[in-house]
This record gives C-alpha cells, structure tokens and sequence, in this order.
C-alpha cells in the first residue's frame, strides 16, 4: 500500500497503520494525515513487517506502528509483533483491538507493545496515544 502525507504542514513523524478492516485502513490513515503524520497502510501483519523494513532500509523508518491485534486472513498484529521485536528490539508498537479482555490488551507489555488503543477511538484518543509514543521513540524525534 502506499504511503499517505499531508502537504500543507511540517509532518510530525511517520506512523504505520496495519488493520484488515477496509473501512479502517481508510479512515484511520484520514484522520492521521489530517493530524500532521505521514502515514503507511497495511492489510496484515506480513505486509505491515514487510513495509516497516522497507522504510527503515531506505532511512526514513516509522516511530509508531499500529498493529491490530486480529485478522481474519494473512499474519495478526500479536505475530506481526514477534517478527518485529526480534529482528529490531527497539520498535515502538501499539496494539490496537476491539477485545479489551485478550491477554495481549490487559498485559501488552508481555507481549513487547509499548501501548494499547482500543477499538473504536477518536481522533482525540489516538492523538493523544501518538503522543505519548511519537516523542520517544526510537529513530528519531517527531520530525520524521
């Protein structure tokens, strides 16, 4: 999928958005650009970890991806998140799920998330968790 920026403002980081809700991959990516952040798209976990070391091999990595936690076909978000801590330890991920009551959502840290979002949020609420993650990330500051 490609990657979605604004053009009117400086970007205030890059975030990676993965969900297997069509509706969602649409909207979500919406609201972020209109928040400021460039923005990558993914269907499933494969395509999500597959676009995450593209764009950290091309030296623009993402300080934020956004993983949601199931999907009815292709790799979840809690796979997706095995892969990405594994090969990059230092990966600031968030899970995202309409089932606050998954071990993943009440214990993401196990899992190595950094943070949850639960489904459905507000613009609001995600700008306020992409606050909290963006500034201290890894990789870089909120420049992008």
């Amino acid at each position: 999928m490609e990657e979605r920026e604004t053009n009117d403002s400086p970007s205030r980081g890059k975030v990676l958005f993965m969900d297997d809700n069509e509706i969602l991959r649409d909207v979500v990516p919406q609201m972020l650009v209109k928040m400021g952040y460039r923005v990558g798209v993914a269907a499933d976990g494969e395509e999500a970890v597959s676009q995450y070391k593209k764009a950290l091999a091309e030296g623009s990595p993402y300080q934020v991806v956004i993983l949601d936690l199931k999907v009815d076909k292709g790799m979840n978000g809690l796979d997706a998140m095995r892969i990405l801590i594994r090969e990059f330890p230092g990966v600031t991920v968030l899970l995202s799920s309409g089932h606050p009551n998954d071990p993943a959502m009440i214990d993401h840290q196990k899992y190595g998330f950094k943070g949850t979002i639960d489904k459905p949020y507000t613009k609001s609420e995600l700008e306020k968790c992409l606050q909290m993650y963006i500034s201290n990330s890894p990789g870089g500051s909120a420049s992008g």
